[in-house]
């Protein structure tokens, strides 16, 4: 079974992910964008040793918090490997005044899409979901014959899942993001996996003619 623990931070309410096979003492937090004290208060109540650091990508309100979480439990970051500059100077990439300010990070560890990452008593596939940001990737966790999948930013709000071609203005390419939101959850639709978004709820998929719904 998985146990996953939803945090929505910042002013760009961001979910963040705090992750483990039900009853481990042993975790991976996923894409910690702000509030460092926050999340590192919810690691210790939950009286978990982490991991790992995983991001799907380094868009700052997915990243904002990953210095000091690297620094205060020693657990190693994995970051996409097109994104690694990103990460490693994180304020030059903030486009608006008034976010920040953030520390950067040298990532131990990078994925490129295909990974099969053993972590925390969890297998995660990273899947490569490019569009939203050059690198971006998508986390299939498996534990015990139970299934998540954390999207990261393939898609900000379920109604792209019925219009797939509806692409949000951060996309860093468009035509791309639609096609990553139409592969991954033609991969997904219609199986038991829990399905939660970067910025919206748990569900599962549904095809729904030729598109896709989040059922809840």
């Amino acid at each position: 079974m998985i146990d996953v623990s939803m945090f929505t931070v910042g002013m760009v309410q961001e979910n963040c992910f705090l992750v483990r096979a039900e009853g481990s003492d042993r975790a991976v937090i996923v894409d910690p964008g702000e509030e460092a004290p926050r999340l590192l208060q919810a690691i210790e109540d939950a009286g978990v040793t982490l991991d790992a650091i995983l991001l799907t990508h380094t868009h700052f309100d997915h990243v904002g918090a990953v210095a000091p979480l690297a620094r205060a439990t020693g657990a190693p970051v994995y970051c996409p490997v097109i994104e690694v500059p990103v990460l490693q100077d994180v304020m030059a990439y903030v486009p608006w005044p008034g976010f920040g300010p953030y520390e950067s990070w040298d990532p131990e560890h990078t994925v490129a899409g295909g990974e099969t990452l053993e972590l925390a008593g969890l297998t995660l596939d990273v899947v490569f979901t490019p569009g939203h940001s050059p690198g971006h990737m998508s986390l299939h966790i498996r534990s015990d014959g139970e299934e998540g999948l954390l999207t990261g930013d393939v898609a900000h709000h379920p109604i792209q899942m019925a219009h797939l071609e509806w692409s949000s203005t951060a996309d860093f390419d468009p035509v791309q993001s639609a096609v990553a939101r139409r592969e991954l959850f033609a991969r997904f639709a219609d199986t038991p996996t829990l399905v939660i978004g970067g910025h919206f709820g748990a569900g599962q998929l549904k095809r729904d003619g030729g598109a896709f719904r989040l059922v809840v």
